[in-house]
């Protein structure tokens, strides 16, 4: 399938069969009136999707598109539908209404660090040599590079920190990645929310956050840039602003629109112990801007 070809549109015809994603990525929806909106699921290889419009034999959606170009496995209802009357098919099935009610469709979409997950980890040994790291990276069109130390163990590499170690620090090309890398990297695991996220990334003041599964398997990498497009996150923007602000003047009216901006993410879901954890955050960044913007006066 190429980039932006329909895969399948189970909301307007009747789907008898299921979906694999083999490679590539799929976007899917799950609401027939916001098809033209944000994704509700980001699907990366080994996802499947189709079979509940297949098993209800009704059209229920979703609407699955290619994003990049994929391989994607066709398994006709006929050689798959006993399977789902099977012990392992109903802890499947199980396991997606497990999913939906933690997740459901009326909730913002991106609102896991799951969906925030848009390529394949860039990885090396600690013995690459610098100039190959920032290659690859360029390669990639990456800003990072996550450094095996050992297994489910990385270090972090980022395209801010090449510039320093070889502009500033004049190290030589062929230094090994583990000299300049920062370890260990900061994490989030797969399931972890987009507003835990952002909190960890202001809390621990750092570009990227490594995302692995609970095995620690490496799956990516999420920056504040990332978490701009979670409505769960809509505080960063804000936190950015705020960080950013060249006056007092201009911090000052930023920072009285932090109350509705917390006000509208505890609308969207997030606990109140989180809020006031997020609150925290940026109060900590408002009050060291207004100590660099008097001393800078």
């Amino acid at each position: 399938m190429a980039a932006g070809d329909v895969i399948m549109d189970a909301f307007t015809t009747p789907c008898r069969e299921m979906f694999v994603l083999l490679s590539g990525r799929v976007h899917t929806w799950s609401d027939p009136d916001h098809v033209n909106g944000p994704a509700d699921d980001r699907l990366g290889p080994g996802a499947v999707f189709g079979f509940s419009a297949m098993l209800a034999d009704q059209p229920i959606g979703p609407r699955a598109v290619a994003i990049r170009a994929s391989t994607v496995a066709r398994i006709p209802a006929a050689a798959i539908e006993s399977a789902f009357s099977s012990d392992p098919g109903a802890r499947f099935l199980a396991r997606q209404v497990l999913t939906q009610a933690r997740h459901p469709s009326g909730l913002p979409s991106y609102s896991l660090v799951d969906d925030l997950l848009d390529s394949p980890p860039l990885v090396v040994k600690p013995d690459t040599p610098i100039a190959a790291v920032a290659e690859r990276m360029t390669v990639r069109g990456l800003d990072y590079a996550a450094v095996g130390i050992a297994p489910a163990r990385y270090g972090l590499i980022t395209d801010s920190i090449l510039r320093r170690r070889i502009l500033v620090d004049r190290l030589p090309l062929d230094t090994p990645a583990a000299r300049v890398m920062h370890s260990p990297a900061n994490t989030a695991r797969l399931g972890d929310s987009a507003a835990e996220a952002l909190i960890r990334l202001l809390d621990q003041d750092t570009e990227f956050l490594l995302v692995t599964d609970r095995a620690g398997e490496l799956h990516g990498a999420i920056s504040p840039r990332d978490l701009v497009v979670s409505p769960t996150t809509a505080g960063v923007a804000l936190h950015e602003q705020i960080r950013r602000c060249d006056t007092i003047d201009d911090l000052v009216e930023r920072t009285r629109t932090v109350p509705a901006t917390l006000v509208n993410i505890l609308d969207g879901g997030l606990s109140s112990t989180r809020v006031i954890a997020l609150y925290g955050a940026m109060l900590d960044t408002i009050i060291r801007r207004a100590i660099q913007l008097v001393f800078h006066q």
